[in-house]
């Protein structure tokens, strides 16, 4: 899935390089990266869920310091805690990276 929000991503940065135009509007105005993007969100949520419903601590954590209702909003707050300000780049197969 990630892969495939890249290319769209890649697709649009060489539109506007050929044409001109911003690319933070193109990437406003694509049906495909919306859709794209409505993916990703979905799946973001899926993947807390089921960490949040495995981790019994983290569960309790949440509960303790922010209450119920972030229990379902905790995938959008991941990047408040997080926010690097960094953007990735798609690696050989053989690396990785760790940024902290």
């Amino acid at each position: 899935m990630t892969d495939h929000h890249l290319e769209i991503y890649d697709r649009l940065c060489q539109e506007c390089k050929s044409s001109g135009a911003d690319l933070k509007d193109q990437i406003a105005i694509d049906e495909e990266m919306k859709t794209s993007v409505l993916e990703l969100e979905e799946t973001m949520k899926v993947m807390m869920r089921e960490v949040i419903s495995r981790d019994e601590r983290l569960r309790k954590a949440i509960l303790t310091y922010y209450g119920e209702s972030f229990l379902d909003s905790l995938w959008i707050q991941i990047h408040d805690f997080f926010n690097h300000d960094y953007v990735g780049h798609r690696l050989e197969d053989d690396q990785s990276w760790v940024v902290d």
